[in-house]
């Protein structure tokens, strides 16, 4: 798999890992149809034309999308 660097937004309705710039960790990531970006736990985040802004400013580098069947606990309430 190809890590993607963060002027390449993930895509819409999709559930991805932001990578830090520094390699000391990532976390887990939901792009809704709501287009909204929310954490694993369902948190909001910001709203997806602000994802860019967003993933810099947390200081990730890389995103990678997770596979289509991959879903968040809270995906299912």
């Amino acid at each position: 798999m190809k890590l993607n660097q963060i002027h390449d937004n993930p895509p819409k309705d999709t559930n991805f890992t932001a990578y830090y710039y520094d390699g000391s960790g990532a976390a887990l990531y939901q792009w809704t149809k709501e287009d909204q970006i929310v954490d694993a736990e369902g948190d909001y985040i910001c709203e997806g034309h602000e994802v860019q802004d967003w993933l810099c400013d947390a200081d990730y580098g890389w995103w990678l999308p997770l596979p289509k069947d991959f879903n968040f606990w809270h995906s299912h309430k």
